[in-house]
């Protein structure tokens, strides 16, 4: 009878550790996407690409305002 609890018990440790490695993988592969999106929202070079109207006016604008004192 001992060696049947004992074979659970390493059985229950092997699945414990089987989904544990695959959760790691899935937070691991979640917090990658999380990154790329945080990059990209964050990236000023495509804001500006995007939109370069407002931008260019912005700092014609702070180049007068800098000349000027």
């Amino acid at each position: 009878m001992p060696s049947t609890t004992t074979s659970g018990a390493s059985r229950s440790r092997w699945e414990l550790a089987a989904r544990t490695e695959r959760d790691r993988a899935s937070l691991e592969q979640a917090v990658g996407q999380l990154e790329r999106a945080l990059r990209k929202e964050l990236s000023i070079g495509d804001r500006l690409a995007e939109r370069p109207l407002p931008w260019l006016t912005g700092a014609f604008a702070f180049g007068i305002f800098m000349g000027l004192h």
